[in-house]
């Protein structure tokens, strides 16, 4: 469950340096879902390391 978090927070950050402001509202809108339901992020997991992988490809 730690790990996570931890990725939820890595994955807010990048958001926060990416330029395009309507994936940044809809990355923000994703984060809160997922905040408020932590027992479901197990489910969609796959989607947030590909989120992360895109992310970290448009910032690296």
């Amino acid at each position: 469950m730690w790990h996570t978090k931890l990725m939820v927070n890595k994955l807010r950050k990048n958001l926060c340096v990416l330029l395009n402001g309507k994936e940044k509202l809809l990355g923000i809108a994703v984060i809160k879902v997922l905040m408020n339901r932590q027992n479901e992020v197990l489910k969609i997991m796959p989607i947030l390391k590909s989120l992360m992988k895109m992310t970290a490809a448009r910032i690296g």
